[in-house]
């Protein structure tokens, strides 16, 4: 499956409709595939999936890969598009506040699957540097399969997720590079820019996803007109544990 999808219309005598484009973003060690059983039940004829393959864009200065760096790349890149739908899951997520911050007319609505918003504490933050530091020493260092094992078994993932991936993904070295230079650590606090935006921003995550579901519930309580929606039975990656609810969700914004 490439990277982006092949658009589908629909149309009637005399008419054309345009389905709504939208794109996902995938998270830290992201492919592809893993939204197809999500695009699979969008109803063909109101959408036009497309999937923002970031981690192999050639335009990458991977030396000096920053949020700044992402900004100026991924604008360049989708601001040529009629998005009328961007969708971001956890890091995704993160990346696509920085799009709303930089190119907040870039799409008509944004939403965020288990996304975290930023820190505030400045000892969160140091903690979280040397925690992402100390992943990619494991990534960088470690057997992938038995790398990701541990990844997995982070408490946001659910016992469902503690699984091992066959072979580690040909664009490792943009990950490593990425747990560090995209660290929660080194962004922004986005909730006043949420609030900013809240007529056009969605946030879904799982209830499982404790953590989570309590950021979704914070920023929920200090914005009435937030979207914020939450899916049963389900832990962080909520748009492969239920890609029917999420894709369910999408059809009714």
């Amino acid at each position: 499956m490439g990277s982006v999808l092949e658009e589908r219309r629909v149309s009637s005598p005399g008419t054309s409709v345009r389905p709504l484009r939208i794109g996902f973003l995938y998270g830290q060690f992201g492919e592809p595939e893993e939204w197809q059983p999500l695009i699979d039940r969008l109803p063909a004829e109101r959408f036009d999936p497309q999937i923002i393959d970031y981690s192999r864009w050639p335009e990458w200065n991977r030396e000096s890969l920053s949020f700044a760096n992402w900004q100026a790349v991924a604008v360049t890149k989708l601001k040529s598009q009629d998005w009328d739908i961007l969708v971001g899951y956890s890091l995704g997520g993160r990346l696509l506040l920085h799009l709303l911050e930089v190119a907040p007319t870039l799409a008509k609505q944004y939403v965020f699957l288990s996304t975290h918003p930023g820190l505030s504490s400045e000892d969160e933050k140091s903690a979280r540097l040397k925690s992402d530091a100390k992943w990619a020493d494991t990534f960088s260092n470690e057997d992938w399969s038995r790398a990701y094992a541990l990844w997995c078994a982070q408490p946001p993932f659910g016992p469902v997720e503690k699984s091992q991936v066959a072979s580690p993904p040909a664009d490792l070295d943009f990950w490593i590079r990425a747990l560090e230079n995209f660290s929660l650590a080194r962004q922004k606090n986005f909730e006043t820019l949420i609030r900013e935006n809240s007529s056009r921003v969605h946030w879904i995550v799982g209830e499982l996803d404790r953590k989570f579901f309590e950021i979704a519930t914070n920023l929920k309580a200090k914005n009435a007109d937030l979207s914020v929606g939450s899916i049963e039975k389900v832990w962080h990656r909520v748009h492969r544990q239920a890609p029917g609810e999420v894709a369910q969700k999408l059809a009714g914004l």
